[in-house]
């Protein structure tokens, strides 16, 4: 509706903030193209913000209006449970039939949040990849020091067992070194992933959920996992072994 010249416009939160309006209703602004005044506006409502456009830019300020019959460019529409693909046929046939020379640009709503969807998707396959492949490095470094480290304390280990050390004491003492360090690396690494990732999440998206403890901890005890799974393998061979064997190839 006109209100003394200007059309009726309802702005967002964000339109509202950018201006410094404390009471924004009954306000009126002009849009410009080109330093034209192409319209004047008077506030009749304010929305909180919404996302109109991609996920991952910010939300600008936004108003809406009704504008001349001329200018309409789409149509949204809401049918009944189990018509869509019926609905959709039927304004396919229509449209053809009214404007064969134009093509059908029609599309269901919830391709376009399957869309959004499938590229976060994308976007998480890459994090679980390179993380993936960073474990498996980290793996076969550990395993390639622990190997080392256990081969040089053979005759050690032949007589802790000969003295009566259990299995539990020996596994204990020459893993005790790699827990140690990973738990030094942890405590060193955990601030500037933090940090890293923070960079990282922000260039991406523009809204977003605060990083908390709980990934970093289930990482730590992912790595914990890997690095016990892979100093077993070196462990068990060596607590099995015939300490007399040991001793002797020493």
């Amino acid at each position: 509706q006109n209100n003394g010249g200007t059309a009726a416009a309802i702005v967002n939160a964000t339109f509202v903030a950018q201006r410094g309006w404390d009471s924004p209703l009954g306000k009126t602004f002009d849009v410009r193209r080109d330093s034209v005044i192409t319209g004047s506006y008077t506030v009749a409502g304010v929305v909180e913000d919404f996302h109109y456009d991609d996920f991952f830019d910010p939300i600008n300020p936004m108003f809406v209006t009704v504008v001349d019959e001329a200018d309409y460019r789409a149509v949204a529409l809401r049918v009944r449970e189990g018509r869509a693909t019926a609905t959709f046929a039927d304004l396919e046939a229509t449209w053809k039939r009214l404007y064969p020379d134009v093509e059908f640009e029609g599309y269901f709503q919830d391709a376009v949040f399957d869309e959004a969807h499938a590229e976060n998707a994308g976007i998480n396959r890459i994090f679980v990849f390179t993380a993936a492949m960073a474990l498996l490095l980290a793996s076969m470094g550990l395993f390639g020091i622990a190997a080392q480290n256990e081969a040089r304390r053979m005759s050690e280990i032949g007589i802790r067992k000969v003295l009566g050390a259990t299995v539990a004491s020996v596994t204990t003492h020459v893993n005790r070194s790699f827990l140690v360090m990973l738990l030094v690396a942890f405590v060193l690494a955990a601030p500037f992933a933090y940090l890293l990732l923070n960079a990282l999440l922000d260039s991406i998206f523009e809204y977003r959920m605060p990083l908390n403890p709980v990934p970093f901890a289930l990482a730590f005890g992912v790595v914990a996992v890997a690095a016990a799974a892979t100093l077993a393998t070196q462990v068990r061979r060596i607590v099995t072994a015939n300490p007399a064997d040991v001793l002797r190839a020493e």
